[in-house]
């Protein structure tokens, strides 16, 4: 990816990650999503995906990791790490990462388990997970020009 196909892709996932941020207050019954970004990793990727891909980004990985006994969940779409939910750790202040090349990930024994599209998952947690999809995609606006509340490695 180009680096300014890469800055809209940051935009993108930025204005995704505040929706998430703000979901329970907008009616989102999501436990997963009620102490974001913590514990909120695997179904906030599972969401991102699905705006990325509605948004013509392609379809992205879901990437599962784990390195000193904690686990993490991030995407993969083609060679850039999207990572909504890193700052859930007490050594990544990133709220947003977007990056061909994540030292941080690195670190992690990881694997993609898969195309990151909940509609392949059994009908309950699908149905909860387009739900709250539904309601977030809802409720994004467009950032001004220049608001940033994550970093772009």
């Amino acid at each position: 990816m180009s680096n300014f196909t890469v800055d809209a892709l940051f935009r993108h996932v930025l204005v995704f990650r505040g929706a998430l941020a703000s979901a329970a207050a907008k009616g989102v019954s999501l436990p997963t999503l009620d102490d974001f970004p913590r514990g909120a990793c695997a179904d906030a990727s599972l969401l991102l995906a699905k705006h990325l891909q509605e948004k013509g980004w392609g379809n992205a990985f879901l990437v599962v990791g784990e390195r000193r006994g904690e686990r993490h969940a991030w995407l993969q779409l083609g060679d850039v790490t999207i990572d909504i939910t890193a700052d859930q750790f007490e050594d990544q202040p990133c709220g947003v990462i977007v990056s061909a090349e994540s030292r941080w990930h690195s670190a992690f024994e990881a694997h993609a388990s898969g195309v990151a599209d909940f509609c392949l998952y059994e009908p309950a947690s699908a149905t909860a997970l387009a739900n709250a999809y539904e309601a977030i995609a809802n409720s994004m606006t467009v950032p001004a020009v220049g608001d940033a509340n994550g970093t772009m490695i």
